[in-house]
């Protein structure tokens, strides 16, 4: 039987990273937010050690360090999140992967197997400028890149995915 749809690519690092940021939900706006916020929280609470620096008072002096330090912990967990979930797929980078889609279900052919999934188990699926995910729960995830697709187009998958109105479907401004 012929596939409805069909994704041919290539894992990479990039498109790990892509996948990591729209899981994440690091829109532009929410990022640029994190930095407004935490940045300035770091500003203030230099501005106060200084102060503290600045009149001999000691005795305060770990209350600012501690917001400062605590200030960067998100951009810093962030970051280190995103290197995680490309180490800890070093296995596939570089690897060929494909998705075909059938009229009951689609198969994932990637280097750690083949995966047979009923549209009716489908969790979700998010969509980005360059990507679609599809998640099967929480946790499993199938990266589409949209410049891969071999047959059909990413907007008529989406549609078909999303006909039942069982698979919850959002659009990411990213």
């Amino acid at each position: 039987m012929e596939p409805l749809f069909e994704v041919q690519g290539i894992m990479t690092e990039e498109l790990l990273s892509k996948m990591y940021r729209a899981n994440a939900k690091r829109t532009p706006t929410r990022v640029t937010l994190e930095y407004v916020f935490f940045g300035g929280m770091f500003l203030i609470t230099l501005a106060l050690g200084i102060f503290l620096i600045y009149t001999g008072d000691f005795s305060g002096f770990l209350y600012p360090l501690l917001v400062a330090f605590l200030s960067i912990m998100p951009t810093l967990l962030h970051k280190l999140a995103e290197k995680n979930t490309i180490a800890t797929s070093r296995d596939i980078i570089g690897l060929p992967y494909t998705l075909r889609f059938y009229p009951q279900e689609y198969v994932d052919y990637s280097p750690r197997g083949e995966w047979h999934t009923a549209y009716s188990a489908l969790y979700a699926v998010r969509e980005t400028n360059d990507l679609l995910l599809i998640y099967q729960t929480k946790f499993k995830i199938s990266i589409l890149d949209k410049r891969c697709f071999t047959r059909g187009t990413p907007e008529t998958l989406v549609s078909f995915l999303c006909s039942s109105g069982q698979v919850p479907y959002k659009r990411l401004q990213m």
